[in-house]
């Protein structure tokens, strides 16, 4: 019995490993993102969070950003960066410093706050949380991008 106890859960482990985790694959280097940007053509999502303390990016992250269906439905469509202000878990300080001027640059005042970006950095839109779960909230970052090609 034991036996098969750790045979099922090693499967388990594998079956997930081969599918990969919930959510998007997050980046913390903003150079690098925006280099992928210019590559690729894709808009940046930057995620403004304090993700130890802020109840709301919390919410947001577990109800949406990192869910299966939100990374089915944009994962491939946006470069997504976290740009985090923890209080209680340490951050090396030359990541601190890129995150506070990324604040400062887009004018970031609370949290959370996602600011989309072009692939030269201009703004595309910005939005925070939205109760509806993953779809509604993929729609609505998709009609931002639409809007800004649309005028553009």
């Amino acid at each position: 019995m034991k036996k098969s106890l750790i045979v099922f859960c090693l499967m388990c482990i594998a079956c997930v490993s081969a599918q990969g985790w919930a959510g998007v694959n997050w980046q913390t280097d903003y150079a690098s993102a925006m280099n992928q940007a210019a590559s690729t053509g894709k808009p940046v999502i930057l995620f403004f969070t304090g993700s130890d303390w802020c109840g709301w990016c919390s919410k947001l992250d577990s109800e949406v950003l990192e869910t299966d269906e939100f990374a089915r439905l944009v994962g491939d469509k946006f470069i997504f960066v976290k740009v985090d202000f923890p209080l209680y878990k340490p951050q090396d300080p030359q990541l601190t410093a890129a995150n506070k001027a990324l604040q400062e640059k887009y004018d970031v005042r609370g949290f959370p706050a996602l600011i989309i970006v072009d692939k030269t950095g201009r703004q595309i839109g910005v939005t925070g949380y939205r109760a509806g779960g993953p779809k509604l909230y993929a729609d609505h970052l998709l009609e931002k991008t639409d809007l800004f090609s649309s005028l553009n």
